[in-house]
């Protein structure tokens, strides 16, 4: 049971608790519902509480495969990249301590994604699909010189970049700052934004010169049995 379903049923129970006919209580009931004396107001909490954890739990960003380049955004305060709540990543086991608003998309086949720092140089990234480390970017060091283009950033001297192999099928992506995460960047470190993209595969032009080349023997060997 998920955490917001059992907050859920924790504050139902309190609920019926407090709404009980007093006749059909039992003595530990009776003895349970003198000790609520704000019993109404902590359920109404509870109940705000519960809805705002589902709400968070099932927010998205949806993408589309070969759209081209996606912005996110990080901050000081906000280690986890678009939309996220903060936190510090655990590089003990590389996985987020707080879940970020994740971007979801799926693969009809094999796809690439790719990551890319713009702006300032130093900031680089974890990627995590459907809740499971993928890898990161390079370590850089900081510098000036950056660029505001993804195109012209991925492949740049001295700029965090990387591609990952993605299967098809769904996928669920959140990215975090390692920089801010690990606590290295200077007080004063303002981080820029960085780009993704998720492209599906498709067979390179000379993979597909050299399967029509193949096909070229079976065409004639079947005009020949047809004669």
């Amino acid at each position: 049971m998920r955490v917001e379903d059992r907050a859920a049923y924790t504050c139902l129970q309190g609920r019926a608790l407090w709404q009980a006919p007093k006749a059909r209580m039992s003595a530990r009931m009776r003895k349970e519902r003198l000790s609520m004396s704000r019993a109404p107001t902590i359920v109404l909490i509870c109940l705000v509480l519960v809805a705002a954890l589902a709400s968070q739990a099932t927010a998205q960003t949806p993408y589309v495969v070969n759209s081209g380049w996606q912005p996110f955004v990080t901050d000081a305060n906000q280690a986890f990249a678009y939309g996220g709540t903060g936190g510090v990543v655990d590089l003990s086991n590389m996985s987020p301590s707080i879940p970020a608003d994740p971007f979801t998309f799926t693969l009809p086949e094999p796809g690439v994604l790719k990551v890319t720092d713009v702006f300032k140089k130093g900031d680089y990234f974890g990627v995590w699909d459907n809740g499971s480390f993928v890898g990161q970017t390079p370590a850089v060091p900081l510098a000036g010189g950056g660029t505001a283009d993804p195109n012209t950033a991925y492949g740049m001297a001295g700029v965090s970049y990387g591609a990952f192999n993605l299967a098809p099928g769904s996928h669920s992506l959140q990215f975090q700052n390692l920089l801010l995460a690990s606590g290295t960047a200077p007080s004063n470190y303002s981080p820029a934004g960085a780009y993704f993209r998720v492209d599906a595969s498709a067979p390179e032009p000379g993979t597909m010169a050299l399967a029509a080349i193949g096909l070229v023997p079976v065409a004639a060997l079947l005009r020949r049995r047809r004669r």
